[in-house]
């Protein structure tokens, strides 16, 4: 299991979950902590609760896990 952050900052109303260690990953001030989860796609739904719009990161986040960032955009129903 990893943890997971998400980006306080936005790029084009959107922000990035990030996973532990990535290079991208923004300064503690400027993250949220989303939790411990065994995939992306559990951090993703946990982000949308938080945020209408994510993405994960391409960096750190697996493509054949998630469509590669800024791909598609996760949003709350």
């Amino acid at each position: 299991m990893a943890s997971y952050f998400l980006d306080e900052n936005t790029k084009d109303g959107a922000r990035e979950v990030h996973a532990d260690g990535c290079c991208r990953l923004p300064d503690f001030y400027h993250r949220i902590y989303l939790g411990e989860y065994s995939s992306v796609q559990q951090a993703l739904r946990k982000a949308v609760l938080l945020h209408d719009r994510v993405y994960a990161c391409s960096d750190c986040c697996s493509e054949k896990a998630v469509p590669q960032s800024p791909g598609p955009v996760l949003q709350a129903s």
